[in-house]
C-alpha cells in the first residue's frame, strides 16, 4: 500500500513483487474500488506491527 500511495508506477510495483500485469490490475481496481475500507485495514495493520 505505500507505494499505490506513494504513487509508484505499476510497472515498478509488479517487479517488486513478481506480479503479473493480470494480478496488479486487479490489485489496483480492487484498492481505487475499496478505498476507504483498505486505508482503514491497512492502518490496523501498521498499528500491530508496532
Amino acid at each position: 500500500m505505500d507505494y499505490v500511495t506513494a504513487q509508484y508506477p505499476p510497472k515498478f510495483i509488479m517487479g517488486l513483487f513478481e506480479l503479473t500485469e493480470e494480478k496488479i490490475n486487479a490489485a489496483l481496481a480492487y484498492i481505487e474500488a475499496n478505498r476507504a475500507d483498505v486505508e482503514a485495514e491497512y492502518q490496523m495493520v501498521i498499528k500491530e506491527s508496532e
